[in-house]
């Protein structure tokens, strides 16, 4: 088996998880290596939770990091899809100053 074919499995196996555990949770496509996990908050669902520094590495795979930035802000963190819209985390290593 290849490394992006392990990637891919793992990736599939996140996925297939918090879809069992959680049936009504969005997952957004072709970024389930970027998964950190769930949140949750007082009286708000579970929602799962994307690394943003991944995500943007795996837009900047077919674009330039400008427009990664640009296709991130409009189209991933700007779609609201629902209560169970997906979260974006920064860790605290990739917090600018």
């Amino acid at each position: 088996m290849t490394t992006s074919e392990n990637t891919n499995d793992g990736r599939k196996q996140h996925e297939k998880r918090i879809s069992d555990l959680f049936p009504d949770a969005l997952i957004a496509e072709g970024f389930g290596d970027c998964i950190l996990g769930m949140v949750e908050g007082f009286n708000q669902p579970m929602a799962v939770l994307y690394d943003k520094t991944k995500v943007l590495a795996k837009l900047q795979e077919s674009m330039e990091e400008d427009e990664a930035v640009e296709y991130y802000e409009y189209n991933i963190l700007g779609s609201y899809v629902g209560t169970f819209t997906p979260l974006y985390a920064i860790k605290m290593e990739n917090l600018d100053g």
